[in-house]
């Protein structure tokens, strides 16, 4: 039998495991502290002066985005690895 010219050839895809799963919920949940994390910053932004409450925005914000880059590299590196993505 002679193979389909115009057919193309996939990997397989592995269907989607536990850890796969648990690093897409965590990665959710750091995309959902980072969003409130800038809120809170632009809040405080509005605020007049050198206020506390804005250097503290500030770092929540710097450290919420670290967390959700983090997580999207793991998950990204997890699927690359897995293929099961």
């Amino acid at each position: 039998m002679e193979a389909d010219e115009g057919a193309q050839m996939h990997p397989a895809k592995a269907p989607s495991c536990k850890s796969q799963e648990m690093l897409h919920a965590r990665l959710q949940a750091d995309v959902r502290v980072y969003m409130k994390a800038v809120q809170q910053l632009e809040y405080s932004a509005l605020k007049v002066g050198n206020d506390p409450s804005f250097r503290k925005a500030l770092r929540d914000v710097q450290i919420a985005r670290a967390a959700f880059i983090e997580a999207r590299k793991k998950l990204n590196r997890h699927i690359a690895s897995h293929n099961c993505g």
